[in-house]
């Protein structure tokens, strides 16, 4: 759909969470159960980034609100800022923790809007 930012960030699992959701709602899934194997669940986590993706796509899963990653986590607004901050006290160390990004043409000051795009998309891509 043209996600251009990390695929393990917390704002791609929770778009993938919301396009699953999406597509198990057109399956006729209304309900589903979170399993994470025998991996411990991390409050705000990736995992529950993906939960909280489907949960706001409209399927019903028993997990509280407690346990998702805060709006600036969801958004990528938390990466953004790092970047802009790292970029500004040495562009060496910005350009190295982002090397992949930045190669691909993505800067991660970019999530905030890569994210609403995708949301968007997602939201109203059709059945």
């Amino acid at each position: 759909m043209g996600w251009q930012g990390s695929l393990k960030s917390t704002p791609a699992c929770y778009l993938l969470g919301m396009l699953a959701g999406k597509k198990a709602l057109e399956k006729g899934v209304k309900e589903a159960v979170l399993y994470n194997g025998l991996a411990p669940f991390i409050k705000g986590g990736r995992v529950s980034a993906f939960a909280k993706g489907v949960v706001d796509a409209g399927v019903s899963v028993p997990v509280g609100e407690e346990a998702f990653p805060s709006e600036e986590r969801l958004t990528g607004k938390a990466i953004a800022e790092y970047a802009a901050k790292l970029s500004a006290e040495s562009r060496e160390s910005y350009e190295k923790s982002f090397a992949k990004l930045l190669k691909g043409g993505f800067k991660p000051e970019e999530y905030p809007s890569q994210f609403e795009k995708m949301k968007s998309a997602i939201a109203g891509a059709k059945k």
